[in-house]
């Protein structure tokens, strides 16, 4: 399946789930930017000057869905289901042997609670799990070909949070935050990492329904 249509059936999927469920539906989307932290590799013969594989700050995009499960006076508890995304996460290292750059795609059904309902501004807690795709590309930062794997699926941890304030009855503005902890990517080095933390921050908005 090519990548353009794992994201059309995972988001046609994603609006199917939410008219589904009737009412107490959120439909939310943002764009914002993606943080990954450097990674030394391991010490190489000759030692390089650039012994890192350094990540750029990337445009991504957040689509979800979410469905009320219960609230209170004080907080409320939904069913949310985010599918994140970097479209091209650029790589550059002073090591040849690392991809240019790759692709992620995340869609992970969590449990959010959302806190101060009435008030102006709701602050809120994301957390769950569920599935990972990154794709690398074939040419590496040295320009030949990438002789490893460039498809890597991954199970993921998400974490986040986030606050929301309504500026029309049925529409809020948003901010959110979210972890997405996946395996190591295949970089063709060694930087003795098990995990790697795919931090995306975005702003958008949301329609309630």
């Amino acid at each position: 399946m090519s990548e353009r249509a794992r994201v059309f059936l995972m988001v046609t999927t994603m609006l199917v789930a939410a008219r589904a469920f009737g009412q107490n539906n959120e439909i939310a989307g943002g764009i914002g930017r993606s943080f990954i932290t450097t990674q030394s590799i391991r010490p190489t013969v000759p030692p390089l000057l650039d012994n890192e594989v350094h990540f750029s700050t990337a445009t991504s995009f957040e689509f979800s869905v979410s469905h009320r499960l219960m609230s209170g006076g004080f907080f409320r508890l939904d069913a949310e289901l985010p599918f994140d995304g970097t479209p091209t996460e650029k790589l550059h290292s002073g090591n040849g042997a690392v991809p240019s750059k790759y692709s992620a795609y995340f869609i992970t059904p969590a449990v959010r609670a959302k806190f101060f309902l009435g008030h102006a501004f709701q602050p809120w807690i994301s957390g769950g799990g569920g599935y990972g795709h990154f794709h690398l590309d074939s040419t590496l930062v040295s320009g030949t070909a990438n002789p490893g794997s460039t498809n890597k699926n991954s199970g993921i941890i998400e974490a986040g949070g986030g606050i929301d304030t309504r500026v029309f009855h049925h529409v809020s503005f948003r901010l959110a935050a979210r972890d997405f902890i996946s395996s190591d990517l295949p970089l063709n080095v060694d930087t003795g990492r098990s995990h790697q933390h795919n931090l995306i921050f975005t702003i958008g908005l949301g329609v309630h329904f």
